[in-house]
Formats: structure tokens, C-alpha cells, sequence
């Protein structure tokens, strides 16, 4: 078993590649931080994909915007063409009469509750007019 320890930062490191770092033997890195960096990007490769996400979730993001007086839940078309791992949402819905705005911010917060990262809930009058028509017409639904 590989012992480790903890950085500032809060990653845990094998004594070993520390060993071969501080020794000039690290084939891979030229510093600690590039270390560092590399070990930020293998735990951000374990986070799902905002597709699968979505796909995994659909009914529960539906029935969440539906609860709070809104309907046609989509996702933004900046969002969707940015599949990264660990990406924030932006959820395009349309409003009913009965909507107000403490609506809009519990659909984020449960969203955000429901699939671990920050929502953002977007109306179609919220989007910037310049790209509004483009945005609203590339919007996938959920």
C-alpha cells in the first residue's frame, strides 16, 4: 500500500511520486505545480458529463421546473457544445402567469442540489437580444 500525504491544496499525493519529484527522477513534471495541475485534472476526469448528467436526471429536472409554475426546460446551446467534465448548466425554461421569481431561484437551487453543480436558470426574455433568437432556437430540450 502506497502511503500518502496531503498538500496545501488539499490533494493527496503518493510518497513516491513526492520522492521522485524532489529527487529530479519525474519524467512527467518539471515542477510541483505541474504536478499539481496534472493531479486537478484526473479528479476532474472522474466528474460526469453535463449530457450524461441530464440524461441520467431528465425526469427529476422536469418535474422540478414543472413544480414551480414553468415549463419547456432546455439547455442552453453554449452549454450543450461544452460537454467538459465538471461544467456548470444554464436551463433555458418558459415562464407561466403564476411564475415569480422566488420560482426561478428554488428550480436552481434544486437543480443545483440534485445534480452537485451551480444552475443557472435562464428565461428567454433573460438572454441577450443580440443572440436571443440563435440561442433559443439551438436550446436542446431536456
Amino acid at each position: 500500500m502506497k502511503s500518502t500525504t496531503t498538500d496545501q491544496t488539499g490533494l493527496s499525493l503518493t510518497m513516491q511520486a513526492i520522492a521522485e519529484l524532489e529527487a529530479g527522477k519525474g519524467k512527467r513534471f518539471q515542477t510541483l505545480q505541474a504536478f499539481i495541475d496534472d493531479l486537478h485534472s484526473e479528479e476532474s476526469s472522474n466528474l460526469p458529463k453535463p449530457s450524461d448528467v441530464i440524461i441520467a436526471h431528465r425526469a427529476e429536472i422536469r418535474a422540478i421546473v414543472h413544480t414551480h409554475h414553468a415549463s419547456n426546460p432546455r439547455i442552453v446551446e453554449s452549454i450543450v457544445c461544452s460537454n467538459d467534465e465538471g461544467s456548470n448548466f444554464s436551463i433555458l425554461i418558459d415562464l407561466d402567469s403564476q411564475t415569480t421569481l422566488f420560482d426561478i431561484a428554488a428550480i436552481s437551487l434544486e437543480l443545483k442540489k440534485l445534480l452537485g453543480v451551480r444552475v443557472e436558470v435562464l428565461t428567454p426574455n433573460a438572454l441577450p437580444e443580440r443572440f436571443r433568437t440563435k440561442l433559443i432556437e439551438m436550446a436542446q430540450p431536456i
